[in-house]
């Protein structure tokens, strides 16, 4: 509603929130427009896979749930972090996070059933997109190589998915803001009676979700100062 990346994602030619900021003429939310079109994020390829519950014990049994990468594993495995989520019917989910350097190689490539591809109406090229997951599939099973020295099936031909385990491409164009983020003096425009809140805002948490949640609380409490000082 407020990013300019927005136009590119979902082919809006204009943004919402600039359309009403101009018919306002509120010099307040075109102050944090500006402020929000200055921001920057990291862009991440995300592998996401589910594996059948007939291959899943090896994932089951790993002794983390969530494995943060150094910037030597990272540049190694092209990988920045795994979160590893045993589900109760015995199967296993898995999101591998790529490093921004590989994100930034694929660019323009994002899952075939992203909400990029249903909003475009298009499809990315197979081929590519099959690339890319070989590529984090074959990167997550050498960095995981010391816990799963059997991984479930043999490394596929090329584009094909891992016997038992069902793969997805997920492109997380706005995965990791980067510092300076919206000041929290900007996250509320009262005359138009707009307010933002996010992991963009700055404060502690910025970046992550414990930002976008304190962020939320901040915004609601200024909603009800706003609120009873209009009452």
């Amino acid at each position: 509603m407020a990013h300019p990346r927005s136009r590119l994602v979902l082919g809006w030619e204009t943004l919402p929130l600039a359309v009403g900021a101009a018919e306002r003429a509120d010099p307040e939310l075109n102050h944090s427009l500006a402020a929000i079109a200055s921001i920057r994020a990291e862009a991440r390829s995300n592998l996401l896979m589910v594996v059948q519950a007939s291959e899943a014990a090896p994932w089951r049994a790993l002794p983390f749930r969530l494995l943060s990468f150094e910037t030597a594993a990272q540049q190694r495995w092209g990988l920045r972090r795994v979160a590893i989520q045993p589900l109760e019917d015995g199967r296993c989910a898995v999101v591998a996070h790529s490093t921004a350097t590989v994100a930034a190689e694929y660019l323009n490539v994002y899952g075939s059933r992203s909400s990029v591809a249903s909003h475009l109406g298009m499809a990315p090229p197979q081929q590519r997109e099959a690339e890319v997951i070989t590529a984090l599939e074959h990167g997550l099973q050498g960095a995981l190589a010391a816990w799963l020295p059997e991984p479930p099936g043999a490394p596929p031909p090329e584009g094909t998915p891992w016997p038992g385990v069902h793969s997805e491409l997920m492109r997380w164009g706005a995965a990791f803001p980067q510092l300076p983020g919206l000041p929290q003096a900007l996250a509320l425009c009262r005359h138009s009676r707009v307010g933002f809140c996010g992991d963009f805002i700055e404060g502690p948490g910025f970046g992550r979700v414990e930002g976008a949640m304190r962020s939320g609380e901040a915004l609601a409490r200024r909603l009800l100062e706003a609120v009873q000082v209009a009452a």
